[in-house]
């Protein structure tokens, strides 16, 4: 890969493309281009994957983390042509009239040249900002060939829901030498706010020591997303070394997909079920609520983890132990 795509040609063609961009400044005026970067936000995805939908993603993520984006597209088959190019994400601010615009590069590589990668992506980084992996298929990220880039990575970031195992998903992420993200625990946010802001009140907080289950249901088989909210519960509802029992049920809804929370005691009946006419159906003892549940895009769950720059506690401490829960379910 080194000798086809030279990194030091692609940083001269992101220098002519701000050229070209700030044509566009007038200095009599405040018209022009704005360029941001907060980080640099290397995508490695299957070569069949749909380019404008990755295009869409970044598009939604660069008004909040503006990035020199860089998308490795792998293909599979031997002997798949080397390319890169430049371009640049751009958007006019409301009520503004100069531009922001974001680098990316694109770059086309063949699966027998990702030990090479490394030095490709390294000189094109930005300097001094965070490197954000985003790994999109689970064959890549297991490959051993991208040791050397995740290495280099501040954050990883996967969605365990496409690994057709989740222990083998959760114990990847436990055993990640540098900070991991997984898009399959931000997509629960929803269901562990609902919960979170059911019991937090005086009334309620009182009673959560009485606790004696918990439950998660989803449809079988079970996906990262449930071992993730039993552990979850067993972390919130921990008592020193004692741990309260958590079940995990099948439900009618679709594989993996999680239909409802509850926590049962002395005094407490609390419960997050999903909804037949959609949302979600919130009930603590005798009343109950209606909240929305929404189906967060790929864009809104990167634009969460990447607000996440330091150490996350509660999905560090979560994560070893969804790990544990489904490496002895899967025997």
């Amino acid at each position: 890969m080194t000798a086809a795509i030279d990194p030091e040609r692609i940083l001269r063609d992101l220098a002519g493309l701000w050229r070209d961009l700030g044509q566009q400044d007038d200095p009599e005026s405040r018209d022009g281009v704005l360029r941001a970067c907060s980080m640099t936000l290397v995508v490695v995805a299957d070569g069949g994957d749909d380019p404008a939908g990755i295009g869409e993603t970044l598009a939604g993520l660069m008004r909040d983390h503006p990035s020199r984006a860089i998308v490795v597209r792998v293909h599979r088959e031997s002997g798949a042509p080397l390319a890169a190019r430049v371009l640049a994400q751009c958007w006019l601010p409301f009520g503004g009239r100069k531009q922001i615009c974001c680098e990316q590069v694109e770059i086309d590589c063949a699966q027998q040249s990702l030990d090479g990668l490394a030095a490709v992506v390294l000189p094109l980084a930005a300097a001094d900002l965070p490197v954000v992996l985003w790994l999109r298929n689970p064959d890549l990220a297991a490959a051993p060939e991208l040791d050397a880039l995740r290495m280099l990575a501040t954050k990883v970031i996967i969605d365990s829901r496409d690994w057709q195992t989740p222990a083998a998903a959760l114990d990847w992420l436990a055993a990640s030498h540098t900070r991991a993200g997984d898009l399959a625990w931000t997509r629960l946010t929803p269901w562990r706010m609902l919960l979170a802001h059911a019991v937090d009140n005086p009334g309620v907080l009182g009673r959560i020591a009485g606790v004696a289950q918990a439950r998660v249901t989803a449809g079988e088989p079970f996906g990262s997303s449930a071992w993730y909210l039993a552990a979850w519960l067993k972390h919130c509802l921990r008592r020193g070394e004692c741990l309260v029992p958590v079940r995990l049920e099948a439900s009618g809804a679709p594989p993996g997909a999680i239909s409802g929370l509850s926590l049962r005691g002395s005094g407490l009946d609390a419960s997050v079920l999903s909804a037949p006419e959609g949302g979600a159906a919130v009930r603590i003892n005798a009343v109950e609520t209606r909240s929305p549940l929404p189906a967060l895009p790929d864009a809104a769950l990167l634009r969460e983890e990447l607000a996440i720059t330091g150490p996350d506690p509660v999905y560090e401490a979560v994560l070893p132990l969804a790990a544990k829960l489904a490496r002895e379910a899967a025997g």
